[in-house]
């Protein structure tokens, strides 16, 4: 049976994702007004997803998922932008970027990358279609641009208002590492 089991921290920490949620979303929100005269919510939603990958509980986690998620949208802004510069979107060529870019990334001994850049290049290529006025660089500057100002709202409010015991499980955890099972497996007197 799950029960639910209030702690202060899980509070704290809901608060947080409260703040940078919604400070991300307008970020992202109006950064299109001074390019295109109108607000977009592709942009406050990119931007909000950025802060929710990025946000954690200590401050070497987050400078550790800050650098992945800048670098990872990068690569995957760039990929996107180039393939869509050629041709123009089909699930197919979509899928063939995101298996060349996996590849590419794991050449470069960057494999961490790989799955924040295959996220990006699916967002810009369907973004594309949605919204076919803006061009495939302009899409990758503001994919980007919207990823660094949910990144950066997560890394500030993780620096000011971190949690008070960096050494503990982030709230919600559910992996344990396999290493953690073999160690325990050994160890228990249980086992004959």
């Amino acid at each position: 049976m799950i029960r639910y089991q209030y702690q202060h921290r899980t509070l704290r920490f809901a608060v947080r994702r409260f703040i940078t949620c919604l400070t991300a979303f307008y970020g992202g929100y109006y950064l299109n007004i001074p390019l295109f005269g109108e607000p977009s919510y592709v942009g406050g939603l990119w931007a909000m997803i950025s802060t929710l990958i990025v946000l954690q509980p200590n401050r070497k986690d987050a400078w550790q998922t800050a650098l992945l998620r800048i670098m990872g949208t990068l690569i995957g802004a760039i990929a996107a932008a180039l393939y869509l510069t050629v041709f123009s979107f089909h699930p197919i060529g979509m899928c063939a970027t995101i298996a060349v870019t996996v590849l590419i990334c794991g050449g470069f001994g960057i494999p961490n990358y790989a799955r924040l850049a295959c996220i990006t290049i699916a967002i810009m290529m369907i973004s594309s279609v949605i919204d076919p006025h803006i061009s495939a660089h302009m899409n990758a500057l503001l994919r980007f641009l919207e990823s660094v100002i949910g990144t950066v709202i997560a890394v500030l409010v993780t620096e000011a208002w971190p949690e008070e015991d960096p050494d503990q499980k982030k709230p919600g955890a559910l992996r344990v590492p396999l290493s953690d099972l073999g160690h325990r497996r050994r160890s228990d007197p249980n086992d004959g």
